[in-house]
């Protein structure tokens, strides 16, 4: 029997309104439920809940996947330029937006992202289709039914790449 790696990640609320993040990191044996997760995680927010005075507005459990496997970043690959995909959500009338960083150059046809190309519709596939071992949904627990638009973004990352980036600024 093997362990995976498991998070369970905790927000706390100040009387000032600052929420700050506790991270509990462990192992959990690869036969363990989603059920028994959620259990283990309900009977650690108890004991933390009796550490402090703050309240706690939110935890996760999050298993965490090996992904050494996925190589390197493309030399000319840069995580502010990633493509948004939306979806239409069951039961809902606003849009679900997934941005993708690093969006891949050759996923980029006449400036536009192109949805016939196999790794957006495996993608799109994926995130509607329901039965599965994991149903994808809205972040209000939604089912996503389609794919509704795509388009090219920038989303900032100015002090990580200020933090790694030898250039200098003018």
């Amino acid at each position: 029997m093997a362990n995976v790696d498991v998070i369970l990640s905790v927000q706390i609320l100040d009387a000032l309104g600052v929420t700050a993040t506790l991270p509990l990191f462990g192992h959990a044996a690869d036969t363990v439920t989603l059920a028994q997760l959620a259990t283990a995680g309900a009977t650690a927010l108890g004991d933390i809940d009796a550490l402090t005075d703050g309240a706690i507005t939110g935890a996760h459990v999050r298993v965490a996947l090996d992904t050494s496997g996925f190589g390197t970043p493309a030399a000319d690959s840069e995580v502010e330029k990633g493509g948004l995909l939306n979806f239409g959500q069951g039961g809902s009338p606003y849009k679900q937006g997934y941005w993708i960083p690093a969006l891949k150059d050759s996923l980029i046809t006449n400036g536009k992202i192109d949805l016939a190309a196999g790794a957006v519709t495996a993608f799109v596939t994926l995130l509607t289709a329901s039965g599965g071992t994991i149903d994808y949904t809205g972040k209000f627990g939604n089912l996503l039914t389609r794919l509704i638009d795509a388009l090219i973004s920038f989303r900032k990352h100015r002090r990580a790449e200020n933090r790694r980036s030898s250039e200098i600024a003018t």
